[in-house]
C-alpha cells in the first residue's frame, strides 16, 4: 500500500529576530552616451519586515526618481521559490531550481519624472524556509526586483531575502472579526478538510506553540499547493501496488487569513 502525506516542521518566526526589521533595496545608476553622463536613476524597494506566513499580504513600496536622460520602462517583482538539491555519493553535486510563484510590475517612470508605488502580492500556500531535519534540500525565498531601462542599457537588479515561516510575527494585528457573524455553534478550525487523505496528519495547532504563546493568532487552514505531482507510483511499484487516496499528490501547508491583517508600519 502507498500514500501520500504532507510532513513539515513548525517554524516560528517570531523566534528569529532579523525578520521582524524592514528591509530596503537600493539600486542606482548612472547611463553613459558618448562624453556625456546622465543623473542617476535610483530605485528604492521597500518592505514592513522579511519574515511572512502562506496567506499573508507582502506588501510593497518603491520609489522611483528618475534624473537620468533614460525612461524606466517598468519594474519588475518576482517572489521566488530558490531549491538547492545537495548529495555527496558518489560524488559531490548541487543542483539549483527556481520558481517564480507571484509576479507583479509597476511603471513606467520616464526620464526627469519620480513617482512611488505601492503594490501588495499575495503569498499563497508554500513551505517553510529551510527544511529542518533534511540535509539534501535547501528552500530558500527571495524577492527578485528587476528595473527595465529604455535603449541599449543593462537593465538594473536585486534582490530581498524572503523568510516564510508556519507561526506568523506576534507583531502582525489579525483582522477585526464582526460579531454580527460569528457562528452559532462553536467551530474547530484546527482540523484538516476533507477526509485528511494526503493532508497534515498529526498536526494540532491547538497544542503548538503558536497556540499557546500567541492566542491572538488566529489558527492556519491546511491548504491545498499549486504544485501538484502528477503521480505518486515508482519505479519499485507493481501493479500489486494499493494507492490509497488519490494518485496524484498536492501537499497541504498551514495557510492564514491575514487578506485585511496590517502589518507593522515602515520606519522612517
Amino acid at each position: 500500500m502507498k500514500m501520500a502525506f504532507t510532513v513539515i516542521a513548525p517554524v516560528d518566526l517570531n523566534l528569529n529576530p532579523r525578520v521582524k526589521e524592514p528591509f530596503k533595496l537600493e539600486l542606482e545608476k548612472s547611463f553613459c552616451c558618448f562624453c556625456c553622463r546622465s543623473g542617476p536613476l535610483t530605485v528604492v524597494t521597500s518592505i514592513p519586515q522579511t519574515g511572512y506566513v502562506s496567506g499573508q499580504i507582502l506588501p510593497i513600496t518603491c520609489e522611483v526618481d528618475n534624473t537620468s536622460n533614460v525612461n524606466l520602462t517598468a519594474v519588475k517583482f518576482e517572489l521566488r521559490k530558490l531549491v538547492t538539491f545537495h548529495t555527496n555519493q558518489p560524488r559531490s553535486e548541487k543542483r539549483e531550481s527556481k520558481v517564480i510563484i507571484a509576479q507583479l510590475s509597476v511603471g513606467p517612470v520616464n526620464a526627469g519624472e519620480s513617482r512611488t508605488f505601492s503594490q501588495q502580492m499575495e503569498i499563497p500556500a508554500l513551505p517553510p524556509t529551510n527544511l529542518l531535519n533534511c540535509g539534501i534540500i535547501a528552500l530558500d525565498y527571495d524577492l527578485h526586483v528587476e528595473c527595465d531601462v529604455s535603449g541599449p542599457h543593462r537593465n538594473l537588479t536585486g534582490k530581498v531575502p524572503i523568510t516564510l515561516g508556519t507561526i506568523p510575527l506576534a507583531s502582525v494585528k489579525p483582522p477585526v472579526e464582526d460579531p454580527s457573524l460569528a457562528p452559532t455553534q462553536p467551530v474547530s478550525p484546527v482540523s484538516p478538510p476533507g477526509d485528511g487523505v494526503g493532508g497534515a496528519l498529526g498536526w494540532n495547532v491547538a497544542d503548538s506553540a503558536g497556540g499557546a504563546l500567541y492566542p491572538n493568532i488566529p489558527p492556519p487552514q491546511f491548504v491545498e499547493t499549486e504544485y501538484r505531482a502528477p503521480k505518486i507510483t515508482g519505479r519499485d511499484d507493481s501493479e500489486h501496488t494499493q494507492i490509497i487516496g488519490d494518485s496524484t499528490f498536492a501537499p497541504r501547508y498551514p495557510t492564514f487569513q491575514f487578506k485585511n491583517a496590517t502589518a507593522p508600519e515602515l520606519s522612517p
